[in-house]
């Protein structure tokens, strides 16, 4: 079923998100959320196809109108509050068999919410994913390490680094990162919540493109900052333009 010359982008878009009403198309920098990661797909020469899984009939034709193939809506067993990545992978190896669709083994994870991407990265990404000597291949972007969780109703730190001490450097802590930029991995032949594998490696952007979009602020926020002239020189080219249909 799957062919080895080929790499798609998959830009996953459901419709249901309960925090902000309409996520996945709403409006930064005079285009819909989603439309900037289906562009960036495009500008990437090893990328043959970019495809949009969604739910939602207007989410596909939005995606179209962009230059994504959708050949079919995402059933309603991925789309779910709880569906994960494992569960959309499922749905589009199902759906495509099902078409007589031949996928390609390697795939490229873009989402919507983080639409800040320098093109370097991935092409950094890409070639160390087709070197063979990782599972798969996360873009990055820098994040603080010393991050603490909760135990027992306190705080203890994620990392090691503190050692004994109430406070430490940044710059004293092993580099962290966050991924969820765009994922470079093999398709699993079933259902496999561990589809990224045992050795993941990583190419790393800069802070520039740590932006999440999960709520309406942190979009209003972004838009805010590509409309003030500073903000545009900083942001501006590693977001795409309002022109880009």
């Amino acid at each position: 079923m799957n062919s080895t010359h080929e790499l798609w982008a998959v830009v996953p878009a459901r419709s249901g998100s309960k925090g902000f009403p309409g996520k996945n198309i709403a409006q930064l920098n005079g285009l819909p959320l989603l439309a900037h990661s289906i562009l960036f797909a495009k500008s990437l020469p090893f990328v043959s196809k970019v495809v949009l899984s969604t739910d939602s009939q207007e989410y596909a034709e939005i995606g179209e109108k962009y230059g994504a193939y959708v050949p079919f809506l995402r059933s309603e067993s991925a789309s779910a509050d709880l569906s994960m990545e494992e569960d959309i992978l499922l749905d589009l190896s199902v759906q495509a068999k099902s078409r007589d669709i031949e996928l390609p083994r390697s795939m490229l994870w873009l989402r919507p919410t983080h639409p800040l991407r320098e093109q370097a990265a991935f092409v950094e990404a890409y070639g160390k994913f087709m070197s063979g000597n990782y599972s798969s291949v996360c873009v990055v972007t820098p994040e603080d390490p010393r991050i603490f969780n909760v135990r027992n109703e306190c705080i203890h730190p994620v990392t090691s680094d503190f050692q004994g001490r109430s406070m430490i450097r940044r710059q004293d802590c092993a580099p962290a990162y966050r991924i969820f930029s765009g994922e470079f991995f093999n398709m699993p032949d079933g259902f496999d919540p561990h589809f990224l594998g045992g050795r993941i490696g990583y190419a790393a952007q800069t802070r520039q493109c740590r932006f999440d979009i999960d709520y309406q602020e942190d979009l209003d926020y972004l838009n805010y900052l590509l409309s003030t002239q500073a903000g545009h020189q900083r942001y501006g080219n590693l977001v795409q333009r309002g022109d880009g249909v």
